[in-house]
């Protein structure tokens, strides 16, 4: 007979009340293909470089988000130069430009916007992360960078409208 490791339901029911958990033993949890993460990104979802600075998010979540737009715009990038690439090199004879179809004219339309969009998103992520984790202050208006969120006020000066 296999021995039971999920413990009985009396085990299950002491273990919630004292913890608010439910017990899960170690080969489940190693199995269970999610990821722990720690903190999420509190700076919202466009990631304003004052909101997403290390003094005001110095837990992980930024650093995971930054890291999952540059991999994912990574890999949107590469999809682009590749799709690019088949439609202008590897046509059918014969087919033109002018002769291919509407599908193939919107995914190369598209393609160009990628390869002309992600290389400013990836760098930008690139300034972020160095703000981030080597003090650089490329977003720091009292440091000498410049700030291009309006949301948050830089206090710098009293003519604008920011102060």
């Amino acid at each position: 007979m296999i021995p039971d490791r999920r413990g009985s339901q009396a085990d299950h029911v002491a273990a919630r009340r004292s913890t608010g958990r439910t017990p899960v033993a170690e080969d489940e949890q190693a199995s269970a293909g999610h990821l722990d993460v720690v903190d999420f990104s509190q700076a919202g979802w466009t990631g304003y470089p004052p909101f997403s600075e290390l003094a005001y998010q110095p837990t992980t979540g930024v650093d995971y988000w930054i890291w999952s737009i540059q991999l994912s715009g990574l890999g949107t990038l590469l999809t682009g130069v590749n799709f690019m690439a088949t439609i202008l090199k590897m046509r059918a004879p014969g087919m033109t430009l002018m002769r291919m179809p509407v599908f193939v004219w919107a995914t190369l339309v598209t393609c160009v916007l990628i390869i002309l969009a992600f290389p400013v998103i990836t760098v930008t992520l690139a300034l972020l992360g160095l703000d981030r984790y080597l003090g650089m202050h490329f977003f720091t208006n009292a440091m000498g960078g410049n700030m291009t969120s309006s949301a948050a006020r830089c206090g710098s000066c009293s003519s604008c409208t920011c102060a």
